[in-house]
């Protein structure tokens, strides 16, 4: 058993994917959306971590995301948007931030920063 089929540390997510949208006769379309299941650890920012964040986000509810599964920033250079994370729980979704692999505990996996969107 992996640490991250715990179910006391992990949760179940879903992340939404968007793929590049177009010009189709002058107006832009969205590209098309797919989903993943995977489990994640949510947790909190620190206070100390929140003052390192431009002074606009620090408001917004910000969450360290640690999962097995890695997920995308925006891509400013091919168009593509950010994934969304929803938490099975309690609906919450995060769009994420920051992405960067780990090794912590010889357990590789991605460690992101998500910012709660509707909030």
């Amino acid at each position: 058993m992996s640490i991250f089929d715990n179910p006391k540390i992990f949760e179940a997510c879903t992340v939404t994917r968007y793929a590049v949208g177009a010009y189709t006769d002058g107006i832009y379309v969205d590209g098309i959306t797919s989903t993943i299941n995977i489990t994640a650890s949510v947790q909190p920012l620190q206070p100390r971590e929140l003052l390192m964040l431009p002074e606009g986000e620090r408001t917004r509810e910000n969450v360290w995301i640690h999962t097995q599964t890695e997920l995308k920033t925006i891509n400013t250079a091919t168009g593509e948007k950010a994934d969304v994370l929803t938490r099975d729980r309690d609906s919450r979704q995060y769009e994420i931030q920051h992405v960067k692999q780990w090794v912590q505990l010889s357990i590789p996996h991605f460690r992101c920063r998500g910012t709660r969107l509707n909030a």
